[in-house]
């Protein structure tokens, strides 16, 4: 074969060069380097409410602290050289659960690794380089392996870790239309929309259907590239690592630590488990919603929300349907007429009111302290700052 022309040649070399960077996730931050050094948290900040844990420092000037929570819990944090750092903006603390009071544990030296035990957990933290190593106590296969050292700039952090070709992934918050991202990319980032696709409610959360979960404790926005057979990449738009690993023998174990440390929704009343039925019954019957209803359906003959009584609550019982609760209200500029009076009706057929709070929350102690309704749905940014956070929220009255 006759040698490729230089221009030829250097192009070649181009293509080879964008394809290995495009086949190693993360390698555009730069690496922690190897450790130096590994000293426990001081027992002052152990009292003053800190996990039990470790500072770590490596020779390029990174600083990490690694702790434990929880026996099954394991925190990893990273800076650079500015040290280790919060989320950096006012939204509301993900993290609300408050680490054990003490948590047993061991803690080995090798001349080239280290190894820190809990009854639940191993973690093996390598030298050179410093990579970490996650197994479930008593494994000899690791739940994961960091393939390549963490890597972390003053605009990303990322960390690519082993997987099985037959593990499978869960998680990432609202992600309309699918739930299981194996051979998928998983954005974690508020898009908006209802269509399939969309992300109305992202979570930086990933749980493995091999018993382990992890939590990325920050609001900037991620990508978990699950698209590899044999490694995922994990990442986020920020100069800081902030991570919770849960180990558990199965999912439910995972997502009952994640919820120990992100905080329980309160448990429903059985009838808002039932099926719901959420529409705008104050619009001139249609007016307002041409060709989005059955030809011919008419919502009653006044086109106020008592009419959903008759025309709807009592169809769902003629026809022996479930039901549990309306939302006669929920449509832009709906409003509502005669409420105590629409109440009463539905629970004549067994239904409880609900209500969106489309044009503010001024009235919700009237809306169930006097006039029943029992469920309210506060839509868009009305509950919360968080600038992921801006869908609807039912809440329920017992």
């Amino acid at each position: 074969m006759k040698p490729l022309p230089l221009p030829r040649r250097a192009l070649a070399a181009c293509v080879l060069a964008a394809l290995a960077t495009l086949a190693a996730p993360g390698l555009q931050a730069a690496t922690i380097g190897n450790l130096t050094s590994l000293s426990p948290v001081h027992a002052a900040d152990v009292a003053k409410g800190e996990a039990l844990g470790w500072d770590v420092r490596s020779d390029t000037g990174a600083q990490l602290r690694i702790s434990l929570p929880q026996a099954d819990v394991l925190r990893i944090q990273a800076g650079g050289k500015g040290g280790l750092t919060g989320p950096g903006d006012k939204a509301a603390p993900i993290v609300v659960g408050q680490p054990a009071a003490q948590v047993a544990y061991q803690i080995m030296e090798q001349p080239d690794h280290i190894l820190i035990t809990t009854d639940a957990l191993s973690l093996r933290i390598d030298r050179k380089p410093l990579r970490f190593t996650l197994f479930r106590q008593g494994d000899a296969v690791p739940l994961w392996r960091e393939v390549q050292p963490l890597s972390l700039d003053d605009k990303q952090g990322v960390q690519v870790l082993s997987s099985l070709p037959g593990e499978r992934y869960f998680g990432g918050g609202q992600q309309n239309g699918r739930f299981e991202f194996k051979g998928r990319q998983v954005p974690v980032s508020y898009s908006g929309g209802w269509e399939e696709g969309d992300r109305p409610n992202p979570a930086p959360f990933l749980m493995s259907s091999r018993g382990w979960g992890m939590l990325r404790n920050t609001w900037s926005d991620g990508n978990y590239d699950l698209r590899d057979q044999e490694q995922i990449s994990l990442q986020h738009a920020e100069g800081r690592f902030d991570a919770y690993f849960f180990v558990g023998k199965d999912l439910r174990d995972v997502v009952a630590r994640y919820t120990d440390l992100t905080g329980r929704a309160r448990m429903l009343p059985r009838w808002a488990l039932e099926y719901g039925d959420a529409d705008c019954y104050n619009d001139g019957d249609n007016v307002k919603k041409p060709g989005s209803v059955p030809k011919g359906w008419s919502d009653g003959p006044t086109g106020k929300t008592p009419d959903v009584v008759e025309t709807v609550a009592r169809q769902y019982r003629e026809h022996d349907m479930p039901g549990g609760w309306i939302l006669p209200n929920d449509g832009y500029g709906c409003g509502y007429t005669n409420l105590p009076e629409t109440v009463k009706g539905l629970a004549g057929y067994g239904f409880r009111t609900g209500l969106w709070t489309e044009n503010g929350v001024d009235k919700i102690a009237w809306e169930v302290g006097q006039a029943g309704s029992r469920v309210q749905k506060l839509g868009r940014a009305r509950a919360t700052s968080s600038p992921w956070m801006r869908t609807s929220r039912p809440t329920t009255a017992s």
